[in-house]
């Protein structure tokens, strides 16, 4: 009969026990894995699992068979383990040969981890007051009526508010192109400064079929730093000059284009749409600092597999989305410049970070008392069903009742929304 040691408490939420069989039990387990794993070798002269336990031997590794008793006889032993201590493992538990005459493994369960969090009830994230002044709505205005605008082809020469459409390059002191610079069918604004300074003035004056080189210097705020600072000689072909017609925000033009009733009433939406927009930025910042802010209050010591176990997840999750951009983790990595050892380092501080995340939500949920009743859980299930196809509600609705999955995930969400309107009021 197999013994087994009292559990030893280690560090990072680990219970380890001892576990040695008698060469009786071994023995029965072996003969037990040369025949599980004989069914898929192939012996001559024998039926596929016929051959005898010693020809089986010869076509099997020795620390394979080793391998398959272990197993098969741990998963005996983990019954008799759980039905005599209460244990909360969240993984499958690690398994280390320290014996193999007498049988004897080192069985380390991983437990649900005890967290702390410090100072939950101290953490405040201030709220900004969004602010949408005239300029604001007037910018957001002139855009608007800026899809409302009449354009004509004219036959002058440019104009302050013209619309052009001119090709182009550059070239640098030495007259060799400047990369980049080189553009065919380009239009522009004259006068709305989306070119690099001095450039739209140069247009004025330029008709239809007229060209011309002129001498810009690039700012020093560049995005290119290479160019920052630097002359460049550009060469211009106009092909079109358009005039351009913006619609004056009258009543009239609000009741016709903007579906409100006047032109207070549709700056007055603009600005509660902008107000509304600040704000939806603003919680969603709030909502980062305080996540942030739970993270560092959370206190756990976390075991090194679920780290690796959670940076693998992180890894596969990255790996899925690349190919799903027709890309190779290897092909971003050297496009991010990134070695194995670096992104190895990221992906297990990825994985601390979220498992911090994971355990710390879980207590200050506990410490809030924040509990979703079933009413608001039926609320919330029926929304989902209602926005799935009818044909398919009655297989979806079994799979959102309480225990499946699915339900629990709304339920975990919906706890994680009353905390943060909670934390953030």
């Amino acid at each position: 009969m197999s013994t087994i040691s009292e559990p030893t408490k280690l560090k990072q939420s680990k219970v380890q026990f001892v576990i040695e069989y008698t060469p009786e039990e071994t023995l029965k387990a072996e003969e037990k894995a040369v025949q599980q794993m004989g069914a898929q070798v192939t012996v001559p002269g024998f039926r596929p699992g016929k051959a005898p336990a010693d020809k089986l031997r010869e076509k099997l590794k020795p620390e394979a068979i080793l391998e398959e008793v272990v197993r098969i006889l741990v998963s005996e032993s983990l019954g008799t383990i759980s039905s005599t201590h209460t244990l909360r493992p969240i993984i499958a538990p690690n398994v280390e040969i320290e014996s193999a005459k007498p049988l004897k493994v080192k069985v380390t369960f991983i437990e649900k981890p005890e967290v702390t969090i410090k100072g939950l009830e101290k953490i405040k994230i201030e709220k900004t007051e969004p602010k949408v002044d005239d300029k604001d709505v007037k910018r957001m205005t002139d855009y608007i009526l800026e899809q409302h605008k009449k354009m004509a082809e004219v036959d002058r020469p440019a104009a302050e508010g013209d619309q052009v459409t001119m090709d182009f390059y550059g070239v640098d002191e030495n007259k060799n192109e400047i990369e980049g610079t080189r553009s065919s069918g380009y239009q522009v604004r004259i006068g709305s400064k989306t070119l690099i300074p001095g450039f739209e003035e140069e247009l004025k004056g330029l008709k239809k079929g007229d060209e011309k080189s002129f001498q810009i210097t690039f700012p020093e705020k560049y995005h290119a730093e290479h160019l920052r600072g630097k002359p460049a000689t550009f060469t211009v072909n106009m092909t079109k000059v358009e005039s351009v017609d913006l619609p004056e925000l009258t009543d009239a033009f609000a009741k016709e284009h903007l579906h409100t009733e006047s032109a207070d009433e549709f700056k007055k939406s603009i600005e509660k749409s902008m107000r509304e927009q600040e704000e939806g930025l603003d919680r969603q910042k709030r909502e980062e600092k305080l996540l942030d802010a739970l993270v560092a209050a959370t206190e756990v010591d976390l075991a090194d597999e679920l780290v690796e176990r959670e940076a693998q997840s992180i890894l596969v999750d990255l790996d899925d989305q690349l190919k799903k951009q027709g890309q190779t983790l290897e092909q971003w990595m050297e496009q991010t410049e990134r070695k194995p050892e670096e992104m190895q380092k990221e992906l297990l501080e990825q994985g601390t970070r979220r498992l911090k995340l994971r355990f710390g939500m879980e207590k200050a949920l506990e410490m809030k008392n924040i509990e979703v009743t079933d009413d608001e859980m039926k609320t919330l299930i029926d929304s989902v069903l209602s926005s799935s196809p009818e044909n398919e509600r009655g297989k979806l609705a079994a799979r959102y009742t309480p225990g499946n999955n699915e339900y629990e995930e709304v339920k975990w969400r919906r706890k994680v929304e009353k905390f943060m309107d909670e934390m953030l009021k």
